[in-house]
């Protein structure tokens, strides 16, 4: 009889190892596939990168050529994607700009934003985990000029400087999930200097949300840092 139930165990193991090793190999094809369906799509135009966008799958890098577009309209609703400029700082999106992020996971980089006006919000992020980088708001009037309204969102290596003393009042990055919802959010290694504005961007943030930033000798902007909800 043990010798009996031992078979059984070893043949039940043997047939558990060779499922999971057959599910390891479906997930690694499945991976692999993915990968490769990824593309590299290089466009020259904000309408030929909004269509690009919307025909994207996860994965799909999509490449703006550098120079300066002017009063940019844009929703990026595909998760998993990567917007940027050809060079990070090589793409100036001026005049009046609306980029609006609801797709998980996207990868945002590489833009410039030093001229043009707009009443309202330059980038707003509706998703989570979403990823800005390489970003420069310089000289840019805007009334927000970034709104993370998602969890786990990421803003790094970007600059904010010299908000136009006519802007309207506003954060410059304002976090805002919702009411009762921890945001999570990393704002790491950006900076944020000359301020010439008359105030008015007050900022609430939970523990750790700003790490390694720079504040500039003259933010002039009322600067309050409270704790927000705890990080569990």
């Amino acid at each position: 009889l043990m010798k009996n139930w031992w078979c059984e165990i070893r043949g039940a193991l043997d047939w558990a190892g060779r499922a999971c090793r057959a599910t390891a190999t479906v997930f690694t094809l499945v991976g692999l596939v993915t990968s490769a369906c990824a593309a590299v799509v290089n466009v020259t135009s904000v309408a030929a990168l909004q269509t690009a966008i919307n025909r994207a799958v996860a994965g799909d890098v999509l490449v703006l050529a550098d120079g300066t577009y002017t009063n940019t309209t844009l929703t990026i609703p595909t998760a998993g994607i990567t917007v940027r400029a050809a060079t990070p700082g090589g793409v100036f999106l001026n005049g009046t700009t609306a980029i609006t992020i609801s797709g998980d996971g996207v990868g945002f980089s590489g833009f410039q934003f030093t001229s043009g006006s707009t009443p309202g919000i330059v980038v707003t992020v509706t998703a989570n985990r979403v990823a800005l980088s390489q970003l420069n708001f310089s000289g840019y009037s805007a009334q927000k000029y970034i709104n993370l309204q998602g969890q786990y969102d990421e803003v790094a290596y970007c600059n904010f400087e010299n908000k136009p003393v006519g802007a309207p009042a506003g954060n410059l990055v304002h976090i805002d999930p919702g009411a009762g919802v921890p945001n999570y959010a990393r704002i790491h290694h950006c900076s944020f200097r000359n301020m010439p504005g008359p105030g008015g961007d007050i900022w609430y943030l939970e523990p750790d949300t700003l790490l390694w930033c720079s504040l500039g000798v003259g933010y002039s902007d009322f600067l309050r840092i409270t704790l927000g909800f705890p990080q569990v």
